[in-house]
């Protein structure tokens, strides 16, 4: 079982973090500590297997990274001060797997924490990965091993950015609207700007590499990618 873990703090009461580090340690987890300012950006680039936010009490950023976490569904513990029935509800409602008020007693939080561990273990069933895709003749996107590659050289895309590629790859020449790319990123609120962003790190990433430019944007409907027989005719 996978026992990455983040540990976020926001605005944390050392006294109470050094218990949950201490805990942490006993029980043989292994943890990141993340920084909030940091987290959009970390969550781009790889996801844990859970989080732990450990927060002093509730505050707007405290909220900010339960929602981030939520919507990259990331399974999250919440450890709270000034815990009440109220905040508890909302940020359960808002996609929060577990809230713990503080102070609390080490063994809760220990059993807490194994307890979402053992949650989030991925079921062992058989996958099968989609072969690679070459598109354009020179690109090669590779599910596997999560590559992309120009020719020999490979392009360093972000968890977002090769997600947003290989599906597309997998539909060329298929028009894909925004809602189908944010579907597939598993986002479904991803904003549109968003979307065009990552596209244009793309485009720009496979032309650095000597891509010819076969993303293409469909005005108004979303984006797909050219095959070698449309590129080469235009």
């Amino acid at each position: 079982m996978s026992r990455r873990v983040w540990l976020i703090p926001v605005q944390p009461s050392p006294a109470h973090l050094g218990v949950t580090t201490g805990v942490l340690k006993k029980h043989g987890v292994a943890w990141s500590t993340v920084r909030a300012h940091q987290l959009r950006e970390a969550l781009e680039q790889a996801l844990p297997a859970v989080a732990l936010v450990h927060g002093g009490v509730i505050t707007p950023l405290l909220m900010d990274v339960q929602r981030w976490l939520t919507d990259a569904d990331v399974p999250t513990l919440l450890l709270v001060e000034r815990l009440t029935d109220d905040f508890e509800a909302v940020l359960l409602d808002r996609g929060a797997r577990d809230v713990i008020a503080l102070p609390a007693p080490p063994r809760k939080i220990g059993a807490r924490v194994e307890a979402l561990l053992r949650s989030a273990q991925p079921a062992a069933v058989e996958t099968r990965v989609p072969p690679d895709v070459v598109v354009g003749e020179i690109v090669r996107v590779a599910p596997g091993s999560r590559t992309v590659t120009v020719g020999t050289a490979e392009v360093n895309l972000t968890r977002t950015e090769f997600d947003l590629l290989l599906a597309l790859a997998l539909r060329q020449p298929d028009v894909l609207t925004r809602a189908e790319l944010a579907e597939a990123l598993d986002r479904p609120r991803t904003g549109l700007r968003t979307l065009d962003t990552h596209i244009s790190r793309i485009r720009t990433k496979l032309r650095q590499a000597g891509a010819p430019d076969l993303l293409e944007s469909v005005r108004e409907v979303g984006y797909r990618l050219r095959d070698a027989e449309h590129h080469h005719a235009s």
